[in-house]
């Protein structure tokens, strides 16, 4: 069984690294080898930010909320906040970090970019693109930007100055993407607003709150008006969404942590742990014993 170590890391704690770029406590661009001097955990680690990860050399293998992933060399991976992740190996592995706290991304990024790029709804198979050359440089030119306004001491402005570096980063990337894959438009309407809103609700509040018909009243509307909405602009149902969310917090308290069965249903709000072994055994078609024991 493994020792519970699901510690949380922080911007602060990159702070002793020497020749970083920040601005206050919420945006961090790393670009130095200073960085792999710091001791990697050989333990999982809840991360309090989103991280945006350029690799310009070598290869790595690390986990996301229990999804192992291999990341090379003229690649860029997206982790949005809160995840859980876990280093497994870095071989010859070179980066340029783009760190920003989960309440600056909530607050000041978001409600600005939400229409085109919503970190709430990162499918865990699409957190790593590929880049050719030209690509690779044009990221890597935004980045070196914004690491330039974070340390300019500008007499006004800075704030605004550094958050639409930030939006023009994540606008070239979706840029990218969308000519890499051709994907449809994304419904820019009152579904979208809707689906948008109902994830951060569910984001903030799954441990708890397990039904469609809380967020449909948080939300002032019907829940059938948010199940149209919902699968309107993702094609799934508010239900589906919800259990994703109880299905990975659980998948992550079971490897990551020591919990009980029963103390992992208490902390996600199941009635006992009966009836959450059941609903995991559903939806995973292993018991949450067999889970552990097959991934420990």
């Amino acid at each position: 069984m493994k020792k519970e170590r699901l510690n949380i890391i922080t911007i602060n704690d990159f702070k002793s690294i020497k020749d970083i770029s920040f601005f206050r406590e919420d945006v961090l661009v790393v670009n130095t080898d200073e960085i792999y001097k710091i001791h990697k955990p050989n333990y999982p680690v809840r991360m309090k930010y989103f991280v945006f990860i350029y690799c310009f050399d070598g290869t790595s293998s690390l986990s996301i909320n229990t999804v192992t992933y291999s990341f090379s060399k003229g690649q860029i991976m997206v982790i949005p906040s809160e995840s859980v992740m876990e280093i497994h190996e870095l071989k010859d592995f070179k980066a340029t970090f783009l760190i920003i706290s989960h309440q600056y991304m909530k607050e000041a990024i978001l409600p600005l970019c939400a229409k085109f790029w919503n970190p709430l709804n990162l499918n865990t198979q699409n957190l790593i693109h590929d880049l050719d050359d030209g690509d690779g440089e044009m990221i890597m030119s935004y980045i070196w930007k914004l690491s330039d306004c974070c340390q300019k001491d500008y007499p006004k402005y800075k704030e605004q100055i550094v958050r639409f570096q930030i939006l023009s980063l994540l606008h070239e990337l979706c840029n990218i993407n969308s000519l890499r894959n051709r994907p449809e438009d994304p419904p820019h309407d009152r579904n979208m607003q809707i689906y948008t809103e109902f994830l951060k609700l569910v984001s903030d509040n799954f441990k708890e709150e397990h039904t469609v018909a809380f967020y449909a009243n948080k939300m002032c509307i019907t829940a059938k008006y948010l199940s149209t909405a919902a699968k309107s602009a993702a094609g799934k149902s508010p239900s589906e969404i919800i259990q994703r969310y109880l299905i990975q917090e659980a998948m992550v308290l079971l490897k990551t942590t020591n919990k009980t069965i029963k103390e992992i249903s208490i902390e996600l709000n199941f009635q006992n742990s009966s009836f959450f072994c059941r609903y995991f055994h559903k939806y995973t078609g292993l018991t949450p014993n067999e889970y552990r024991q097959k991934t420990s």
